[in-house]
């Protein structure tokens, strides 16, 4: 189980059981006590499925997109909390409104956690098409910079850097389009590691233009998709 669920697990218990002893130790004075408890319990219960969604983020972008979900709920349970305390502290406060009140709050609570899920599920499939657009450019650099540390001499080493400075400073975004000249500059690039790996200088210097220039072309296209 996830550990931040497995915290939250604990501060809820712990507040949760607070109010079911306060409850059962101190006897409500209002005739609205079982509608207050009632009422409180199903918001507790609300809260923590809503922050156990917003919780169950594998990384900490995906829990940052669902703070506002667990905000709403928050503000939900505290709204409800006080509608409770009326309804148990203060002698003949009505019973309907506070249960009107509550309803409102659940279904105000449940629309919102709802869209701010919404919102969260939609930037998560924004973050992870974003990644998978520039993965083909990152990839390139890391490996043109490993080429670079690898280079057993100074004019390879120089055809080397060549590449890498053109793959990093290209643009990051891909796109279908893109598909044919970036299949191009995979195949050239591999035949430039294995070139690389020979030490054949010549053929080295040679193909870093030619996979320097296919990456200029590459960038050209990316402009005029803009």
């Amino acid at each position: 189980m996830n550990k931040r669920i497995r915290v939250y697990d604990f501060i809820w218990a712990v507040f949760f059981l607070a109010f079911q002893i306060i409850y059962f130790t101190i006897p409500p004075v209002g005739t609205g006590g079982k509608a207050a408890y009632w009422l409180v319990t199903l918001a507790f219960i609300g809260q923590y499925l809503c922050a156990f969604l917003a919780l169950r983020g594998t990384n900490r972008k995906k829990l940052f997109y669902g703070i506002p979900m667990i905000l709403v709920s928050y503000m939900g349970l505290a709204a409800t909390v006080l509608c409770g305390i009326l309804l148990m502290v203060v002698p003949g406060f009505p019973v309907w409104a506070g249960v009107s009140f509550c309803v409102g709050v659940f279904a105000f609570t449940a629309a919102a956690s709802a869209g701010a899920k919404a919102e969260a599920d939609f930037a998560g499939q924004v973050d992870e098409t974003t990644r998978a657009q520039t993965f083909f450019i990152k990839n390139l650099t890391a490996e043109a910079k490993s080429l670079v540390e690898k280079a057993g001499s100074e004019e390879i080493r120089a055809a080397c850097k060549e590449v890498y400075e053109a793959a990093r400073y290209s643009d990051p975004m891909s796109d279908v389009s893109l598909a044919g000249t970036e299949s191009e500059i995979a195949e050239k690039f591999a035949l430039f590691s294995r070139t690389v790996e020979k030490e054949n200088t010549a053929e080295a210097k040679t193909l870093a233009k030619e996979t320097a220039a296919i990456l200029h072309s590459r960038n050209q296209k990316c402009r005029m998709l803009k």
